[in-house]
Parts: structure tokens; sequence; C-alpha cells
């Protein structure tokens, strides 16, 4: 189910399989706005499973407009990956 919501913790991402590494350095109950949360994740670790895992719980458009948001704060191989990643890898069941 795709959270829509504006904010989120890294525990609601935590218990859906995110790993426990790209929240390392964050209060765990903090409560962040989703799109600087969704940046942060993937600057820390943009595997398979990270990419995965931020697309099941805030859906592909939401991650899209994340990255877009904060062009300024992201490698270009940051923000190419994980656009191809999104676009061309079926990754939700």
């Amino acid at each position: 189910m795709i959270n829509t919501n504006q904010t989120c913790t890294p525990n609601d991402l935590l218990s859906i399989g995110l790993d426990p590494a790209v929240v390392w350095n964050v209060d765990r109950n903090k409560t962040i706005k989703s799109n600087i949360f969704i940046v942060s994740a993937l600057k820390n670790g943009y595997s398979k499973k990270v990419i995965s895992t931020l697309a099941e719980y805030f859906g592909e458009e939401m991650i899209l407009k994340s990255l877009e948001t904060y062009r300024n704060r992201v490698s270009e191989q940051l923000f190419t990956t994980v656009s191809n990643y999104l676009r061309h890898t079926k990754h939700v069941a």
C-alpha cells in the first residue's frame, strides 16, 4: 500500500524491510518530511532493495518528484540510476 503522507518516521520504513544501515544516524522515532527522507535514504545507499522498499512504500512518482526537488543535492549518477531503475524494472509485486 502506497503511503501518501507528507511525513514519516524511519521506524515506518524499517517495519516494511528497509535496511537499518540506511537510517543509522537518524532518530528512528523522529518525524521527517517524506521527500527529505527519500533523498536522504537514497544518498545513504541506493541498492535495488532500498529503491524497491521506498517505491513500495511511497510510490515511484513520489521518489522521482523528491529527487527532482532536491536535484542539486544528489549526484547525477544517483539521479540517473534511481530513475532508470524505476522506469525499467518491475520491482513491486
